[in-house]
């Protein structure tokens, strides 16, 4: 079970910094900006696409941990499960999505040279993530509609990847790309592979608290919760020895591992990695 919640948590964690980097794109191109407008126009396809194509099944596997307590009405579950595959429909078909990202790359070169620009941002903190992104170039040279969805669940994981290497705790970004890039991973939640601290780690995030602190791999000493921590002020926080560092706004805070205490977390728009 342990495995299993540190699996879906980091599902969780995976799409929630999208979704956030998302939101700050949004909120920079209404105030004009054309980099991260032409980065909103593809990314969100590829986001909708694969977040909701991952929602019925993290749905179903979070329902099946609650065990008949889920399954019964009372608790809300049974509604989420209903609801979880309209996600793919309502927000847009799987195939439109897909087709989406196509259209946008066909139209507008900028959106391509946006999205590298992004993932080039953690050029060198992940071998698995360095070679992820170039086998993407050559994948988005040569897509076309029968290999769309190929196309399109493989960029979602890489850039999901890079924002994860640039700010999450090392663990966790650790595990996805080990699990998510690097294929050491079986076909269901709950198959992270053993030996590595994983599954100590999130199942300690999972319960919060002061059990979180519990059993933590050596890169996440000092990590409990990244969740409601006040802002630190302007601080620099290197984000590992391996990763571009990161800029905190004095009235946000930024996922990272502080050199003066634990890690924050806020929604992004402030982040930029310096040179």
């Amino acid at each position: 079970m342990r495995n299993v919640l540190a699996d879906l948590a980091l599902e969780s964690e995976a799409a929630t910094t999208l979704t956030l980097r998302l939101a700050g794109a949004a909120d920079r191109a209404v105030r004009g900006d054309a980099g991260e407008a032409a980065f909103r126009r593809i990314a969100t396809a590829v986001g909708k696409y694969w977040v909701t194509k991952r929602g019925p099944a993290f749905t179903a596997e979070a329902l099946e941990c609650l065990g008949g307590n889920g399954y019964v009405e009372d608790s809300g579950m049974p509604r989420h499960y209903r609801e979880a595959p309209l996600l793919s429909i309502w927000e847009g078909s799987g195939n439109v999505n897909a087709l989406d990202v196509l259209r946008a790359l066909g139209r507008d070169p900028a959106t391509a040279q946006a999205l590298f620009d992004e993932l080039t941002l953690t050029r060198g903190a992940d071998a698995r993530l360095d070679a992820a992104v170039a086998g993407l170039k050559d994948q988005l040279a040569a897509g076309s509609q029968v290999t769309a969805r190929r196309l399109v669940e493989r960029t979602a994981l890489t850039l999901q990847a890079s924002l994860l290497v640039r700010h999450a705790p090392g663990a966790v970004a650790d595990a996805f790309c080990a699990t998510r890039l690097g294929g050491d991973w079986g076909h269901a939640f709950g198959t992270l592979p053993a030996g590595r601290g994983w599954t100590r780690f999130w199942s300690g995030l999972c319960l919060g608290g002061s059990e979180a602190g519990a059993g933590l791999p050596p890169e996440a000493e000092g990590f409990r919760c990244v969740r409601g921590l006040p802002p630190s002020g302007r601080e620099r926080l290197p984000l590992r020895a391996r990763a571009p560092t990161e800029w905190a706004d004095g009235r946000q805070t930024c996922v990272g591992s502080s050199a003066t205490g634990p890690p924050h977390r806020c929604d992004l728009r402030s982040c930029r990695v310096r040179a």
